[in-house]
């Protein structure tokens, strides 16, 4: 069981992408060092992003197989749109008999999602649309508030390959604590989550050990600010957060840089503002108020 924890990033882009050179948003994160790997969000092409990893000697190869668990930050189509033919490449084919497809496994499920309300509607009717069989299962755990209406798990409501999921309702502070867990090399490794401000409903996720060396990881979804779910972050001196992965959708670029630059600083912050996103200084300032000791800027536009 490894000791480090690993972040690898399957798509940086904005939803303006995806690029040339890179896709929409999708990470994973190797935190328990069982060879297990716990997704954050699932952008269309994310499948594939699997397969045009470099594979030099000695580097490590991730494999979409090994998922355990898939973390969506909100609805919105850059996060999701991979998550049907994600799940159909990870679930494999059902095993096939003389009378058809046998049915799924009956087994715990293959792989764990968790996300806000609508996943496991989202999930449940593009399988039954584009008649989905697999040979093993998957479910839902919705992440819900009170004005929520929650999806129903009754059997006469699960698609074939679906196994009932939890809701989980937040606390009076609006928190999602202790979500799942894993073990890893030091002891447990437990998720939160939290709300974070955007146009629309999005989350963010706090990964930390309770026990030392207290490692703490904040990922988090699209914001333009993200000070709700600081107080489930708990920031201090001796529990410090080890990465934050913010977003910088966008950014003032002058002159003196880039020549052809056009746009002033005002428009820049006028634009990320009036789509619910932030710019590298935003995400900076968090991570300073959080007192994080690396930072990573996703969900970068192609500009």
């Amino acid at each position: 069981m490894a000791r480090n924890m690993n972040i690898s990033f399957l798509g940086t882009s904005s939803g303006g992408g995806p690029s040339i050179s890179r896709n929409c948003s999708s990470l994973v994160a190797d935190v328990i060092g069982d060879g297990s790997l716990w997704m954050i969000d699932c952008a269309e092409g994310t499948v594939r992003q699997f397969q045009m990893q470099h594979r030099g000697q000695g580097d490590p190869v991730l494999k979409a197989f090994k998922v355990a668990k898939l973390f969506v930050t909100h609805m919105h189509a850059d996060h999701v749109m991979g998550i049907i033919t994600f799940l159909r490449h990870v679930l494999h084919p059902p095993l096939i008999a003389s009378s058809g497809d046998l049915p799924p496994s009956d087994g715990p499920p293959q792989i764990e999602l968790y996300g806000p309300a609508g996943l496991r509607t989202f999930v449940r009717s593009i399988f039954t649309m584009t008649l989905t069989h697999t040979g093993e299962r998957y479910v839902v755990h919705e992440l819900l508030t009170s004005s929520d209406t929650p999806t129903s798990c009754d059997p006469a409501m699960l698609h074939p390959s679906e196994c009932p999921g939890q809701n989980f309702l937040c606390d009076d502070n609006g928190f999602w604590k202790g979500v799942t867990s894993g073990t890893g090399y030091y002891g447990e490794v437990v998720v939160d989550a939290g709300p974070i401000l955007h146009r629309d409903p999005c989350i963010g996720y706090v990964l930390h050990e309770p026990n030392p060396p207290h490692r703490k990881l904040v990922i988090l979804g699209d914001t333009y600010d993200a000070s709700p779910i600081i107080p489930l972050i708990q920031p201090s001196a001796t529990m410090p957060v080890s990465l934050l992965i913010h977003e910088a959708t966008d950014a003032y670029i002058s002159r003196q840089i880039d020549p052809s630059a056009r746009r002033t600083k005002d428009e820049v912050d006028s634009k990320v503002a009036a789509r619910g996103h932030s710019t590298p200084v935003m995400a900076g300032t968090f991570a300073k108020k959080i007192g994080a000791q690396q930072v990573v800027l996703n969900h970068i536009g192609s500009r």
